[in-house]
This record gives structure tokens, C-alpha cells and sequence, in this order.
């Protein structure tokens, strides 16, 4: 090989190593180079959209947050109502129940009432021929010789003075 060889060989083999240099540089700029701008630019606006989602998100969860803060204040509010007409109710309850045995005693007393006065009936009932008969006997007795006015006079006086 000659040195002249050599040198023309080493500079060919430079301008053959710039030339694909220089291709590369244009491949990557004419092709490479706008597809990767192109992903950049759509990765960025997935990001933005990504970033917009999240603070749409974000305010949705502070927005069901204040909707479960006052579901929570009207349930405790539902409760305590619920609380206030159990009480009511079971006010009523006792009332009705007081109202019940309070009847119930009045319907015994009258009942018990009914019972004497009948059974006080039923003795006089029973009686009452037989202390007619024992009267009628005494004033007989009594005024066996006496004038009959004066037997009369007694009688009404005796029944008019009450019952045995």
C-alpha cells in the first residue's frame, strides 16, 4: 500500500463516515424528529387533560364530601326526630293504657254496683213478703180491739216513716 493510498483512503472513509453523518441528521430531522415532536406534544396534552380530570375529580369528591357532611346532619336530624315521636308515641301509649285501666275500674265499679243493687233487689224482693206479713201480724196483734181509724192511722204512719 502507498502512503498516497492510505491518506485518500482515510479521507474517504471521513467523508463517507460525514455523508452518513449528514443522512442521519437529515432521516432524524425529516422523520424522527417531527414524530417525537408530535408524541411531546401529544403527551403534553394527555398531561394537561390528565391534570384537568384530576382537579374535575378532585372538586367532584369535595362535592360528594359536603353532599355526605349534610346526609350524615340529616340522617342524625331524621334520628332524633324518629327519637322524639317514639317518645310521643309511647307517651300516648301509656296514656291510653292509664285511660284503659281507668275504665276498666269504672266498669267494675258499676258493674259491682249493679250487683249489689240487684242482689239488694232480689233480698227485698225476697223479704218484703215476709215483713209485710210480720207487720200485719204485730198491728193485728196490736190493736186487735182497737177502733180500725186508729188501726189505719198507724199503718200509713208506719209505712210513711220508711222501710224495714
Amino acid at each position: 500500500m502507498l502512503a498516497g493510498e492510505t491518506v485518500l483512503s482515510f479521507v474517504f472513509r471521513w467523508l463517507n463516515f460525514a455523508v452518513l453523518i449528514a443522512l442521519f441528521v437529515y432521516l432524524f430531522r425529516r422523520h424522527v424528529a417531527p414524530a417525537l415532536k408530535a408524541a411531546l406534544v401529544a403527551r403534553e396534552l394527555e398531561f394537561a387533560r390528565l391534570q384537568e380530570h384530576k382537579e374535575q375529580l378532585s372538586l367532584q369528591q369535595k362535592q360528594l364530601e359536603q353532599t355526605m357532611a349534610q346526609q350524615a346532619l340529616q340522617c342524625q336530624q331524621f334520628t332524633e326526630k324518629i327519637a322524639r315521636w317514639r317518645a310521643g308515641y309511647e307517651h300516648e301509649q301509656q296514656l291510653r293504657a292509664q285511660e284503659q285501666a281507668l275504665q276498666f275500674e269504672r266498669q267494675q265499679k258499676k258493674k259491682a254496683q249493679q250487683d249489689y243493687f240487684r242482689q239488694l233487689n232480689n233480698t227485698q224482693k225476697l223479704v218484703m213478703p215476709q215483713v209485710l206479713q210480720q207487720v200485719h201480724n204485730y198491728f193485728e196483734h196490736e190493736y186487735r180491739h182497737a177502733n180500725e181509724q186508729l188501726f189505719m192511722q198507724h199503718m200509713f204512719d208506719y209505712l210513711e216513716r220508711g222501710k224495714l
